[in-house]
């Protein structure tokens, strides 16, 4: 049942005016039906940044190398200001466009030039690549085929795991994700850039240099780090500054009154955040858009969720309602907005990870849930959240409620009536209470995990210290298939398990049973030492310090996420294994 905290808050009438906002206002269907209208486009243009990058700062430290690839990208992409935005930033030049991440790896982009047709997030959509960006690509494909670290990463592992790969990959054992991208999902702390901004960061990077004394070994590397993160800070700060420039520029030549001043409320909003912690609804909406596309601009690999919305953004929300600088109407709107934002992203994944994650690009949302002192966590923008997802019928950012038993009923109530009308499963419903056990189990302190947010494929993290990488997905229900074939796979007609007898002889279950662990014990064992070998090469072979900057303890510790600075790293394990209910089932 709700608290009676809750229950005075929510009320009645509250829900009311939630429920008859318009989401889909002449400015949020318009955006809609220019980003259904799209078709993706495959830019070259941050491949050609990155290269140019990457050229100019051979002998550097690495860390330093890919802070100034990530400046580079932020000073030298498009920033395209649509008709009638108020949430503003691109991920391409076009509308709806994605670029390959050929700094970590060439492959999804061969397999993307190399196809019949160009297709993006998912196999359905066709895109578009000019011929001049052809060339352009196939230029950078050139220069990075055979150093991208992805690529080197796969060459070292494959010298010491003696395994036909390829044929593993084509039968569907498991994925190629962690050679095909540098992690899962990446994790931005939120609830830091709202209260610190991005100078609050600065502060704590400039701090940590001041303790560096250079008399303990790796701390040359703690420093370059460090610099590395000021490099981030700045370059995403004056990548802000160029959409109030650009705003301004805008707002000088436009004729309708309405939208200058809408314009020069864009540029106001822009010069201020996401630099200095947000002081209205609409501010931190822009800083939180602005963060993300910045985790994209330095590897874009798709996963990097949108966590605890409803949590961060609430002071914002309720304070602008309260003091009368926002209606509901209004931030309803706002919300449209991002909501058509996160459908204009693309990203190119490789063909396998295309194939088992069709069209998701896992900017996952996350409401309800507890607090850290455990109380229902429900608030009014847990409700605004669902009216918005309810009425825009998209597909991005996919909902998650954290359902618990003290939970507010009528938010309840409202997921139900949310997931009935959009019809695609959103939001989807996720059990709080053995998820907060098994991250305790983890060594997650339990006001930790009380914060925990889907991320990638319903994956729980901790925002302020964790990522969602799974390592390689192996296929159970795989496993079992080969030992219906004594260790040959259906597909290829490859021997590529172990030999377990033919099936038709077994004389009991038990012996069908052991034969499918030896099948697994053999598969999961493989699939550990590759994960063991590609972790260690990584974390030497490629650096993420933006993505680094907003998670625990990575300042401290002049280290990044793939380094060992996060304070939960492994949450997920050795490796993700898929299929348990058909495996189950065909038990």
């Amino acid at each position: 049942m709700a608290t009676t905290e809750t229950k005075r808050i929510i009320t009645q009438e509250v829900i009311d005016e939630v429920n008859s906002v318009n989401v889909l206002t002449d400015r949020v269907a318009k955006r809609k039906q220019e980003c259904l209208d799209a078709t993706p486009h495959l830019s070259s243009q941050r491949s050609l940044l990155v290269t140019d990058s990457w050229r100019a700062t051979e002998g550097e430290p690495l860390a330093l190398r890919r802070a100034k690839l990530f400046k580079k990208v932020m000073e030298g992409i498009a920033q395209p200001i649509w008709d009638g935005e108020l949430i503003v930033g691109s991920q391409t030049e076009f509308l709806r466009g994605g670029h390959p991440a050929v700094d970590y790896s060439v492959n999804s982009l061969k397999a993307t030039l190399e196809a019949e047709k160009i297709t993006l997030s998912g196999e359905v959509t066709e895109g578009i690549l000019t011929e001049e960006e052809r060339k352009d690509l196939l230029g950078v494909l050139e220069y990075w085929d055979g150093k991208a670290p992805g690529d080197v990463v796969k060459r070292l592992v494959l010298e010491k795991i003696q395994i036909p790969f390829d044929d593993w990959l084509e039968a569907h054992l498991f994925s190629d994700a962690p050679f095909a991208t540098p992690i899962a999902g990446r994790i931005t702390d939120y609830h830091k850039i709202m209260t610190m901004g991005l100078n609050g960061l600065r502060d704590k990077v400039l701090e940590r240099m001041e303790r560096l004394g250079f008399d303990h070994w790796g701390d040359m590397q703690k420093y370059d780090f460090l610099q590395a993160l000021l490099i981030c800070i700045d370059a995403v700060t004056a990548y802000a500054g160029r959409y109030a420039n650009e705003a301004r520029a805008k707002a000088a030549v436009e004729k309708d009154p309405a939208r200058r001043r809408e314009l020069e409320h864009i540029a106001e909003t822009c010069d201020w955040v996401p630099a200095n912690p947000p002081r209205t609804f609409r501010e931190a909406l822009q800083s939180v858009w602005f963060m993300h596309l910045a985790a994209d601009f330095e590897a874009p690999t798709g996963g990097e969720p949108i966590g605890r919305f409803d949590q961060y953004l609430y002071p914002f929300y309720e304070s602008d309602l309260r003091e009368g600088r926002m209606t509901r109407q209004e931030a309803a709107e706002l919300m449209g907005c991002l909501w058509i934002k996160l459908c204009e992203t693309e990203t190119i994944y490789s063909l396998h990870d295309r194939q088992i994650g069709q069209g998701s690009n896992f900017q996952d949302l996350t409401i309800g849930g507890v607090t850290r002192d455990g109380e229902d966590a429900t608030n009014e923008l847990s409700f605004m959240v669902l009216e918005v997802t309810r009425q825009l019928k998209v597909n991005q950012p996919p909902i998650y409620i954290r359902v618990h038993e003290c939970m507010n009923e009528d938010i309840l109530i409202k997921a139900v009536e949310t997931n009935r009308d959009h019809g695609a499963g959103m939001p989807a419903f996720m059990n709080d209470a053995p998820t907060l056990t098994k991250l305790m189990e983890r060594d997650v302190p339990l006001e930790d995990a009380r914060e925990w947010i889907c991320g990638g494929c319903i994956i729980p993290m901790v925002p302020s210290g964790s990522t969602s990488d799974p390592g390689f997905m192996f296929n159970r229900v795989k496993a079992f298939e080969m030992v219906l074939y004594n260790g040959v796979d259906q597909r290829t007609g490859k021997l590529l398990g172990v030999q377990t007898g033919d099936p038709r002889e077994f004389k009991s279950y038990d012996e069908l049973y052991q034969a499918y662990l030896t099948q697994l014990e053999y598969i999961a064992g493989i699939v550990r030492k590759t994960w063991h070998i590609t972790q260690q090469l990584r974390s030497e072979l490629f650096y993420m310090p933006f993505g680094s900057l907003t998670i625990d303890d990575c300042i401290e510790r002049g280290k990044g996420i793939l380094q060992g600075g996060m304070r939960f790293p492994g949450l997920k394990g050795d490796y993700a294994d898929v299929g348990h209910q058909n495996a189950a089932d065909s038990l």
